[in-house]
């Protein structure tokens, strides 16, 4: 059952930019999976395993996956600077830890001299401790792929949010709806106050120029199976001349809001100083101001966009030119130096992938788009 609640202040941003954000508490009722990694003794050594994760080895020796950061601080050194991608064979030391996830040091041994027997070795924490829950930051007022509470607060969230349901995550999954992404990246998700985020577009990894936003998007964070297609679009008025190519667009102002990577932008050969890039605060901003003569032209996915038209009534004015579409997907994505989200993120994937399997995916999906196509 998904109860949908307030939002409470998120640290990311300033509380006036959450006026209408919403929190989704995502209560998870599966029983524990059975099948679990074999548990791990602590006060000694662990040879890294195939298919072993950092998250795992603390599930398995504290029964949480939280202890991964001190797995991390404690075995640096044989690691190296990627706690994501431990190497099969190395040999981890697995402390004992409080429960504040502190290392317990074992008692000193006595000086031979002295006849006082040594002291009782201080036990390892009993039981395991809950898991915090999985927070989740989502682009609100995208339908019909995200939005508020209504509608299951979305196409893409309710995928999501229905795979979050097959997770054994004891404190469930939390949902934030986030007006503006600025500094999602740094300081949202590198902070930690998210796990995942969605959506995201992907960049053409393969191509990415080293140094360029794409390159450092696609290094720092890992991304989910595809939740969804989409076109991303160039917009100009009907009665400006159809640009046939990017550069038919020098020496133009072409808007994308700020917050939406520019990547797309990038791919298409519209960058500085061929052209100008204006970004105001909305999707809205960027069409008004094209209507107003401020901008040329808006990057935007096609979803988006002819919502925002539509509601600007600019159905006959604004027109996408389609010899410049770009098809890109839309995923989830975790940040890759964080192990715990990296791990939440595959088992949210195994979900993803049975869902489409089952074709639950499709019916969503078909089920969403129908809804907008009737407003």
């Amino acid at each position: 059952m998904t109860a949908w609640l307030p939002r409470p202040a998120a640290p990311l941003l300033p509380a006036s930019l959450f006026a209408t954000a919403l929190l989704a508490a995502v209560l998870l009722g599966a029983a524990p999976r059975t099948g679990s990694a074999q548990s791990i003794d602590c006060d000694g050594e662990y040879i890294v395993k195939r298919g072993d994760t950092l998250a795992r080895i603390s599930r398995s020796a504290y029964g949480t996956m939280d202890y991964y950061r001190a797995l991390y601080r404690l075995n640096r050194a044989v690691i190296g600077p990627d706690p994501s991608g431990i190497e099969v064979g190395i040999v981890l030391r697995i402390p004992c830890l409080d429960s504040s996830g502190q290392v317990i040091e074992a008692a000193p041994e006595p000086a031979p001299e002295a006849e006082t027997v040594a002291a009782e070795p201080t036990p390892a924490p009993t039981g395991p401790t809950p898991d915090r829950a999985m927070r989740i930051a989502v682009a609100a007022g995208w339908p019909p792929l995200t939005g508020g509470a209504g509608q299951q607060g979305g196409m893409l969230t309710e995928i999501v949010a229905r795979a979050a349901r097959a997770l054994d995550l004891p404190r469930g999954v939390e949902i934030y709806y986030l007006d503006d992404w600025t500094g999602l990246i740094d300081p949202g998700l590198a902070g930690d106050d998210y796990d995942i985020a969605l959506a995201w577009p992907r960049p053409d990894c393969a191509r990415a120029a080293p140094g360029s936003e794409a390159a450092g998007l696609c290094t720092r964070l890992v991304w989910s199976e595809p939740l969804y297609e989409q076109v991303i679009g160039v917009y100009t008025l009907t009665s400006a001349p159809p640009p046939l190519s990017a550069s038919d667009l020098y020496g133009a102002t072409i808007c994308r809001p700020a917050g939406y990577p520019v990547y797309p932008l990038a791919e298409q050969k519209l960058t500085e100083p061929d052209v100008t890039l204006a970004q105001p605060d909305t999707a809205r901003d960027c069409f008004q101001g094209v209507l107003d003569g401020a901008y040329q032209a808006v990057v935007m996915a096609q979803d988006v966009a002819d919502g925002t038209i539509a509601a600007l009534g600019a159905g006959d004015t604004v027109i996408r030119q389609p010899t410049l579409d770009r098809i890109t997907t839309l995923h989830a994505v975790a940040l890759r130096e964080n192990p715990l989200a990296v791990e939440r993120l595959s088992a949210l994937d195994a979900e993803i992938r049975s869902l489409k399997m089952s074709g639950a995916w499709f019916e969503i999906v078909r089920r969403h788009m129908a809804a907008f196509r009737m407003q």
